[in-house]
């Protein structure tokens, strides 16, 4: 005979999984939006390459895809300055 009780309307356990859920989704929410801002400074990144030294080669495309969040701001403020693309991950 199966269980037909909703556990979320128990007194200890409801509340207690509601709470889990939301910081869950509060969770892959803020994640989602790292996730939409490194895509953007990525796209960014690449125009502004492609627009400074012409036609991005394979390589440099997969060293762009690789690089952190970190990598990437610092690479969009090295392209001000760069003489050449190593420019962009040396210093």
């Amino acid at each position: 005979m199966p269980i037909e009780a909703d556990i979320m309307e128990n007194q200890i356990l409801g509340p207690i999984l509601r709470r889990k859920m939301e910081e869950g989704v509060a969770q892959g929410i803020e994640k989602g939006i790292e996730k939409g801002i490194e895509k953007g400074q990525r796209s960014v990144l690449l125009q502004l390459v492609q627009s400074r030294f012409g036609e991005v080669s394979p390589s440099l495309m997969a060293r762009l895809q690789s690089l952190s969040s970190a990598e990437l701001t610092l690479a969009c403020e090295r392209i001000l300055d760069a003489k050449s693309i190593g420019d962009l991950f040396s210093r």
